[in-house]
This record gives structure tokens, C-alpha cells and sequence, in this order.
């Protein structure tokens, strides 16, 4: 029989789950939770973005499917209003 807990079998081999209860293990010896930690990584909102991340996302956004390969001449508004809404 096959014992899996948090994870299906294969995917987490024994030496990742080694990794993971070690980093753990770390926090804990600092005095953090784990799971609280784990928690505050999940739960990211627009507020915690930097301008620069924003920006780095905004202009990926932009480039790829819409107006990314359009010469700048030939941008108009609809096709900013396109992205925009």
C-alpha cells in the first residue's frame, strides 16, 4: 500500500518532501509558522505590486495578443480602449 499526505504519488518525490519538511523545520526554529507563512505567499493582492511590477505586467499584457506587433503609427483608440476594458 501507498501512503501519500499532501501530494499525490509520484509527484513528490522523497527528497523534495526532505526539502520541504527541512524549511520548516527552519521556520519553526525561528520561531515563524509555517503555515503562516505558506498563507502570506498565497494571498497577494494588487496592493502589495512595486510600480516596476505593475508596469513589468501592464506592458506584457499589452504586448502579447493585442497591439504588441502593431507599429506605433497604427495604434488607435479602440485599440487601446480594447485593452483597457
Amino acid at each position: 500500500m501507498r501512503h501519500r499526505l499532501n501530494s499525490k504519488y509520484p509527484a513528490s518525490t522523497l527528497k523534495n518532501a526532505r526539502l520541504k519538511r527541512d524549511e520548516a523545520a527552519h521556520l519553526v526554529a525561528l520561531g515563524q509558522s509555517p503555515t503562516q507563512k505558506k498563507q502570506q505567499e498565497k494571498v497577494t493582492g494588487p496592493e502589495d505590486f512595486t510600480v516596476a511590477e505593475f508596469a513589468e505586467r501592464f506592458f506584457k499584457d499589452i504586448q502579447s495578443p493585442y497591439i504588441g506587433k502593431k507599429p506605433i503609427k497604427d495604434v488607435t483608440a479602440e485599440d487601446v480602449l480594447h485593452i483597457w476594458l
